[in-house]
């Protein structure tokens, strides 16, 4: 007959095997298969695209406010496509000399991490 003190830690195993813990929720990422090559060298990018990931799946896009959409459109700009903040600046002032290029970058990016906003903006 196993003893109290075995039975106990068989129960904390099971427990640790169905409940994932605090500190995994916090480490979550995206499935490999589902990060683009570019960013596999930033672990800190990698977390906020799953960060922003969950904003998404918790609000729809289309009901976001402004500052939000700008805010995930910055992250875009400086930490997915290594814009200087001078760039993304001249972006938000209509100052940017490319024709309009890195907005576009941006949008095409925000695109393909997340598809979903597509639809939900009624681009398809």
């Amino acid at each position: 007959k196993p003893s109290t003190t075995t039975a106990a830690a068989t129960n904390q195993e099971e427990e640790s095997i169905t409940q994932p813990s605090e500190h995994a929720a916090t480490t979550a990422t995206a499935p490999p298969s589902t990060i683009p090559s570019i960013l596999t060298s930033k672990p800190r990018t990698i977390r906020a695209l799953d960060i922003w990931g969950r904003r998404l799946q918790a609000v729809p896009y289309n009901r976001w406010t402004l500052g939000a959409a700008t805010a995930l459109d910055h992250w875009i700009a400086v930490d997915v496509l290594d814009m200087k903040e001078s760039t993304w600046e001249d972006l938000l002032d209509g100052l940017a000399e490319d024709g309009g290029g890195k907005g576009r970058d941006i949008l095409t990016v925000r695109g393909m991490l997340f598809p979903e906003m597509v639809v939900a903006a009624g681009v398809e």
